[in-house]
């Protein structure tokens, strides 16, 4: 696994990574991941891997497979300032698949690799490239131009929404092998939404009601009174793909629009599988809906 030429997957960070989520989505104990942290724990120990990408691609691997062993691990260090902008893209792409850094080791990466983008000219190799230098200026701008203390409660409750995905992806990966927790349908994306709200909203208030088009399936929406905001949120499947949710949303504008105390509707719409053809179709064509009920539509997670 360590040859002196170093020319093995051990020493390129996208392979090692690789293999290790591919060890990691094995439904049953299995001796080749236990044997992948450990020989991985001897090449540090032995310091095969020298140089700052190999690290990170060791530690990055670890913790795909198995978070607690990272303590069998040098706590990670990069020198962010003298990554060159390739490193830094593949470092923040990695990241962003699976969160393998420390929250402020995480925006060290994105700050710095804003800082090439806009200072100078970064080039991209492929599509890869492109979405991990994209979505990394996202995650900044929302993070250092509409700080909390700022930020109105519109803007607040529609990143929220835009970053449903990222917990739903977290709530994916968890310690010591436990039962992952899965979103499987509408109900389950109401409930998270309701705990989120909870954490930034001292009154939430959820209404439960069933409209003429939803047969048996009761949605409940969420009133949050001293904004005058509703958030509701739709989960697509096999039976509610673009043009249905496009219909619903904009039943839910009428009657909203009809509500003295509303004053703001916030629809989530949450699309796994990428059911919806036209996410900035559907966003656009509802928001512009709205007459005098400002209307704002997240589809999440988006291709870039």
């Amino acid at each position: 696994m360590y040859p002196a030429d170093r020319q093995t997957f051990a020493f390129n960070p996208l392979e090692i990574v690789g293999i290790a989520a591919g060890l990691s989505t094995l439904s049953v104990k299995d001796d080749r991941r236990s044997w992948l942290v450990e020989a991985i724990r001897r090449g540090v120990s032995s310091g095969h891997f020298r140089t700052p990408l190999s690290v990170f691609g060791a530690n990055a691997a670890v913790g795909i497979i198995d978070h607690d062993a990272l303590r069998l691990l040098p706590e990670l260090s990069l020198d962010v300032p003298n990554l060159s902008a390739a490193e830094l893209l593949l470092v923040s792409g990695i990241n962003l698949a699976f969160g393998s850094l420390e929250p402020s080791l995480a925006q060290a990466v994105e700050s710095a690799l804003l800082d090439r983008i806009l200072t100078r000219p970064v080039d991209l190799n492929d599509a890869a490239e492109a979405a991990a230098a994209y979505v990394s200026v996202l995650r900044i701008r929302d993070r250092t131009l509409a700080p909390k203390v700022l930020m109105d409660d519109l803007e607040k409750v529609i990143i929220l929404c835009r970053r449903f995905p990222l917990m739903s992806d977290a709530l994916k990966k968890r310690h010591g092998g436990r039962a992952t927790l899965e979103i499987s349908d509408e109900y389950d994306v109401q409930d998270l939404l309701h705990g989120i709200l909870r954490l930034h909203f001292d009154d939430v208030r959820p209404e439960e009601y069933t409209p003429s088009y939803a047969g048996k399936h009761s949605r409940v929406d969420f009133l949050l009174p001293r904004e005058r905001m509703v958030v509701e949120a739709k989960m697509t499947r096999n039976s509610l793909g673009q043009k249905d949710v496009i219909d619903q949303l904009l039943i839910d504008v009428g009657r909203y629009s009809k509500m003295d105390h509303v004053d703001t509707l916030v629809c989530l719409v949450f699309d796994p599988e990428r059911r919806c053809a036209n996410p900035k179709g559907i966003e656009s064509d509802v928001e512009n809906s709205g007459g005098r009920l400002k209307v704002r539509v997240v589809v999440c997670p988006q291709a870039v």
